[in-house]
């Protein structure tokens, strides 16, 4: 999963939905539109967060951002295993939204 690292007094921590903006209390962090979001990712994220005494009082996450539950997963995954080709989750969302 794409994302980026960000050093703090010597604690590294690896961001991949939020904005390393969170870590400073006077930035606005959006998670933007059209970010694929997997909630279990952005728990971590947050849950890591809060344990170094960080607050996501700051954070928001557009309307327009996707959501990505584990049954798209599943489905992305079967649908991959016959095609024979790579997993790539982040695919789902958009074919959901064309359908719907």
């Amino acid at each position: 999963m794409p994302g980026h690292t960000i050093e703090v007094d010597g604690v590294k921590y690896a961001f991949h939905l939020i904005p390393s903006g969170v870590l400073n209390k006077g930035t606005l962090a959006v998670i933007g539109n059209g970010v694929v979001i997997d909630p279990k990712v952005l728990i971590e994220e947050i849950t890591n967060l809060k344990e170094h005494g960080y607050s996501v009082d700051n954070l928001r996450i557009s309307d327009k951002a996707h959501v990505i539950m584990p049954y798209h997963i599943a489905e992305d995954k079967m649908l991959e295993e016959n095609r024979g080709n790579r997993k790539n989750r982040y695919n789902m969302p958009w074919n959901r939204s064309c359908i719907l």
